[in-house]
């Protein structure tokens, strides 16, 4: 137990019959920020209590190490398998880790990997999908277009890291946390302290994923591969119930299985400072855009139980804005004074008509006489003759009675009438 320091893991004479057994889930959690991950080793004790008795940590350089900073993971590759005969039903987190180790240790035993020194190791490896595969062909001896769905296989897409050796690494990480004042070194937590890097610091490490798509286009490559599982998957049956089992396939199956494709996704350099000032301006616009939303709410719920009381309001008030509008129009109907004006020239006909317009809202009919009613003085009158010889718009002063022509039709003589 752990007052006697564990010691009745190993059956020290205190109970020498007691064989310890491994406890709990021994897989390794999700990969950091810090680029680590932890397995927690578990095993019984004499009282049938599952106790912790070591930890394992290792490098990483998925999941969270390199989602926010593009310069620690500048590529992936992205690779997909074809295991002919390979049972994805099969498949268990166990055998998650033992495809793992069996890929990182067929990398390194390539010639390529050799001559590249490219180090990847089990935890720069993730496993994006596991589902059955059914490929379709057609006989050669048939003659007819009918395709016949081959034996059942299983699809395997897997996504290799391409790190920066130089800058995803936990001292370094824990350097550029120090010098941000947090972290284990600055007293306070671990959080995400962003790093820099230049495009050019990068162009290395795309000449290595250009080698892993070179890689996998061997047809020798899915030989290593199987070596590989062949090689760990004792070992890995002992620490993971099984982890084998959808592997477990004829010579034959294995010679069938291939590479279907692979390829190369660049990270963007600065896409997580670009990411966080967009959250920041987010954050900014969230008051406002509450608000705004706070008072469409308000106004909805105003309509929604008063509406009747809002449109009879609405009524109302465009009622009083036209009887307000027919009141003013009244008032200048009564305000118009109207001033009959004769033509004191008989070189004008009766028959002429004009119509005229001014302060005092004059208008020219058709009459015989002469209304002897004094025009104000300095008015402006506008005066709209329908004859021919009398242009439109023609404007006149008068002033002291006596007519002054400021615009309009140059044929058209002022003398030649009289304005009373």
């Amino acid at each position: 137990n752990a007052d006697n320091g564990g010691e009745d893991y190993i059956g020290n004479g205190l109970n020498p019959s007691f064989k310890p057994e491994s406890c709990g889930e021994p897989f390794f959690g999700s990969c950091q920020y810090t680029c680590e991950q932890t397995q927690i080793i578990s095993l019984t004790n004499s009282d049938g209590e599952c106790k912790e008795v070591n930890k394992v940590t290792r490098p990483c350089h998925t999941s969270e190490c390199g989602r926010e900073n593009a310069c620690l993971v500048p590529f992936v590759v992205h690779v997909i398998f074809i295991f002919s005969g390979a049972n994805a039903d099969k498949w268990n987190r166990g055998s998650e880790e033992l495809f793992r180790e069996a890929m990182s240790n067929a990398i390194s035993q390539h010639p390529i990997s050799y001559q590249k020194k490219i180090a990847i190791t089990p935890g720069d490896i993730d496993v994006l999908l596991v589902t059955p595969y059914h490929s379709m062909i057609q006989p050669d001896d048939d003659g007819s277009d009918n395709e016949v769905e081959t034996s059942s296989a299983m699809k395997v897409v897997a996504e290799i890291s391409i790190y920066n050796s130089d800058l995803a690494r936990t001292d370094k990480i824990e350097a550029f946390e120090e010098q941000a004042g947090v972290g284990d070194a600055g007293g306070g937590k671990h959080v995400l302290v962003n790093i820099t890097c230049e495009e050019d610091d990068t162009v290395a490490y795309a000449h290595d994923a250009l080698a892993f798509n070179n890689m996998f286009e061997d047809k020798d490559f899915m030989a290593l591969m199987y070596g590989s599982i062949q090689n760990v998957k004792g070992m890995s049956n002992a620490m993971y119930a099984d982890s084998s089992a959808p592997f477990d396939v004829d010579i034959s199956a294995s010679r069938e299985s291939m590479i279907l494709s692979s390829w190369t996704i660049r990270s963007e350099v600065g896409l997580g400072a670009e990411a966080q000032d967009a959250k920041s301006n987010v954050s900014g616009l969230l008051y406002p855009l509450t608000f705004i939303i706070f008072l469409f709410a308000v106004t909805g719920c105003i309509f929604r139980y008063y509406g009747t009381e809002v449109q009879r309001d609405f009524i109302t008030m465009n009622m009083a804005a036209i009887a307000f509008k027919r009141q003013v129009g009244a008032s200048d109907v009564e305000k118009g004074n109207y001033t009959s004006l004769g033509l004191a020239d008989d070189k004008l006909s009766d028959d002429n008509t004009f119509e005229m317009a001014s302060n005092n809202s004059y208008e020219i009919g058709e009459y015989d006489e002469v209304d002897n009613e004094d025009t104000t003085d300095s008015s402006v009158a506008t005066l709209n003759h329908v004859d021919n010889n009398v242009s439109d718009n023609t404007v006149f002063k008068i002033v002291n009675g006596e007519d002054t022509k400021i615009g309009g039709d140059e044929d058209f003589e002022p003398s030649d009438k009289e304005i009373i």
